[in-house]
C-alpha cells in the first residue's frame, strides 16, 4: 500500500514538473511565438523565447533565437546559447551556417548578447530600444538543461559546447 501511495506522489511530481516546463519545452524551432518584436523601417527583429532544441551547429540544447529580417524576408538567424564549459554566451548564425565571434567579450546575459550581435549588424537603433526581454526562471532553465541532456544522450548527439 505504501509502496503505491509512493509511486503515484513520484508520479504526480514528475507530472507537476513536466505541466509547469513545457510552455517552454514545446516550443519547437520555427515553432515559437516572438517574446519581444520590433520594426525599424524595413528591418524587424523577432526574439524567441528560452527553448530547446536543435543549435545550428549540430548541437541540441536550451537557447534563444535572434531572427534579423529586411523587408519581410529573414536575412539572419542567431542561436544564442550559454557555452557550458566557458559559461560564456555563444551564437551559431545559420543562415550563413558559421559561429557568431564576440570577440574577447564573455557575455554572461542573452540581452547583452543580442545587443552586441545588433550592434555588429549596424542596427543601432534596434539595439539602443531593446528592454530585457528575457528573464527565464531558474526553475525552467535548469528543467531544459536536464530535458536536452536526455535527449543528447538519447540520440548520441553531442552536448553543446
Amino acid at each position: 500500500m505504501k509502496k503505491g501511495i509512493k509511486q503515484i506522489s513520484i508520479f504526480f511530481i514528475m507530472f507537476t514538473i513536466l505541466i509547469s516546463s513545457i510552455s517552454t519545452i514545446a516550443f519547437a524551432d520555427g515553432g515559437w511565438k516572438p517574446v519581444y518584436s520590433k520594426t525599424f523601417f524595413t528591418t524587424r527583429i523577432d526574439i524567441s523565447p528560452l527553448h530547446t532544441g536543435h543549435l545550428g551547429d549540430g548541437g541540441y540544447g536550451p537557447h534563444v533565437n535572434l531572427v534579423i529580417y529586411s523587408n519581410g524576408t529573414p536575412v539572419r538567424n542567431y542561436h544564442i546559447y550559454e557555452s557550458i564549459r566557458t559559461k560564456c554566451i555563444r551564437a551559431y548564425e545559420t543562415v550563413q551556417g558559421k559561429e557568431y565571434n564576440f570577440g574577447n567579450n564573455c557575455y554572461d546575459d542573452f540581452d547583452d548578447a543580442i545587443k552586441d550581435i545588433l550592434t555588429s549588424n549596424k542596427e543601432y537603433s534596434l539595439a539602443s530600444e531593446l528592454k530585457t526581454v528575457l528573464s527565464p526562471s531558474v526553475f525552467n532553465a535548469v528543467i531544459m538543461t536536464i530535458v536536452a541532456v536526455i535527449v543528447a544522450v538519447f540520440k548520441g548527439k553531442p552536448i553543446p559546447a
